[in-house]
């Protein structure tokens, strides 16, 4: 075939190549998020101009990503790890094939978690909170009844009146890829004191001590007797205890002591209470 034939005949094919490849349809992929975080779901889809006949999506790395149907027209994802995944998807219509990718540049997703303890049961209490969150960078306490966050990575938190009480802290991590956890406690609307009747001052860490068991109490006095009547010992705080020995810090015999508890609530409720105490060693 002469030199200027086949020319014309490539010609022929670059231009039949160029028709044949812009028949496909074209296709864009969009996600339903702008920032993308470890461990939360995104969705991807598909649009085109051209009715889409088949769908199959990829994901590269894929080591423990979790995704939905390859095979429909959204597809759901969730990535493990801080890294740049390819979301690739290949789709057929009647006039020809077409492919879309996309970057996705992972942040690690901040944690939130913390441990809550009250001091006692009832009120005055006051709420200890220790943060044990990851990959934040800043972190609030909110309260629902302050109206300012707190932004300390430890806190407590105090109450004064019975009620229902939350707290949530929130964990700011990098492009916000934040975090919440909430905790929730209501604190009883009435006083109590309660009175041991036995312990063991022996040293064991069991039951070591004689203090009365409240809630709600505003102010508490206590006085240990020895049966004859003589002031063995006493205190004047809330948390004040007995802890076996005298004033001048002799350790005191087994036997039965007389303890009086006078105390008053933040309900206004007063107590003056006596009883025996048998302390054993």
């Amino acid at each position: 075939m002469p030199k200027k034939n086949c020319l014309a005949l490539l010609f022929v094919l670059l231009n039949c190549f160029r028709l044949s490849a812009q028949t496909g349809p074209a296709i864009t992929i969009v996600p339903s998020n702008s920032v993308y975080c470890t461990g939360k779901s995104v969705f991807f889809m598909a649009q085109s101009a051209t009715t889409i006949l088949s769908y199959s999506w990829s994901v590269f790395p894929n080591r423990g990503v979790s995704f939905s149907d390859v095979s429909s027209s959204g597809f759901w994802v969730t990535f493990p790890k801080d890294l740049t995944y390819t979301v690739s998807l290949n789709a057929t219509t009647s006039t020809g094939t077409a492919t879309a990718k996309l970057l996705i540049p992972v942040n690690k997703n901040a944690v939130s978690v913390f441990n809550a303890s009250l001091t006692q049961s009832g009120y005055p209490s006051e709420l200890i909170l220790t943060n044990y969150s990851s990959n934040a960078q800043k972190f609030e306490w909110h309260f629902n009844d302050q109206a300012q966050p707190d932004t300390t990575l430890h806190t407590r938190h105090g109450y004064t009146k019975s009620g229902n009480y939350t707290v949530k802290l929130f964990a700011y991590g990098a492009k916000g890829c934040n975090d919440t956890s909430t905790y929730s406690i209501r604190i009883s609307d009435s006083s109590s004191v309660v009175m041991p009747n036995v312990f063991t001052p022996n040293g064991d860490g069991m039951n070591d001590i004689f203090r009365p068991r409240t809630t709600g109490i505003l102010a508490l006095s206590g006085w240990i007797y020895t049966r004859e009547g003589v002031l063995l010992y006493n205190w004047s705080t809330i948390n004040g205890y007995w802890d076996g020995r005298t004033t001048s810090g002799e350790p005191c015999t087994m036997g039965e002591y007389v303890a009086i508890i006078e105390a008053i609530g933040f309900d206004g409720k007063t107590y003056k209470m006596q009883g025996m105490v048998s302390l054993f060693r």
